[in-house]
């Protein structure tokens, strides 16, 4: 991709620093504070995913409308209560090329591959290419992709979801 900004720091650092419309790129290795995709932004990765060299984040929420999330990986994230590994609560936002994978929670709450909600209303998302596997809760329940509250027109194709497994309730 052409990159307008390439994390040297932190993934929020180089967010911060972007204007609206501009190409965030992540080059491989491990991430480990809080991201939040606050801007009308494209975050991509260098390296694809399932390479011997991926960008690896600890989870991400996407709050800006207009956002693309591309080629990131999530691996080996534990939560406690409800979480999601990506967290949307955007309109027009792509979710591409994604892998979501050996997610573990605490029982204490429905823990979510890819979480799509909102109260007041978002539309217009793309859930594509996206590998979500080995999502496990002991208690409450597991899900690979959940679309709960106030949205509309969400495109979900080309995910693959396997091994979603809970002591309780289990979704796709």
């Amino acid at each position: 991709p052409t990159c307008d900004i390439t994390v040297t720091t932190t993934i929020q650092d180089a967010i911060n620093s972007a204007t609206s419309g501009q190409v965030v790129c992540v080059p491989a290795g491990t991430y480990t504070t809080n991201t939040n995709v606050n801007k009308d932004i494209t975050l991509v990765a260098l390296n694809s995913p399932t390479s011997v060299n991926p960008v690896v984040i600890k989870g991400l929420t996407v709050s800006a409308n207009g956002a693309t999330i591309k080629g990131l990986r999530i691996d080996g994230l534990s939560v406690l209560g409800a979480k999601a590994a990506i967290q949307v609560s955007a309109s027009d936002v792509t979710i591409d090329s994604n892998v979501i994978s050996g997610m573990t929670g605490n029982g204490l709450g429905t823990i979510k591959g890819i979480h799509l909600y909102s109260t007041t209303g978002i539309s217009n998302i793309v859930l594509t290419n996206n590998l979500l596997e080995s999502i496990s809760d002991t208690g409450k329940g597991s899900v690979g992709i959940m679309v709960q509250g106030n949205v509309n027109g969400v495109e979900i194709t080309y995910n693959t979801i396997k091994d979603i497994s809970s002591n309780n309730n289990t979704y796709g």
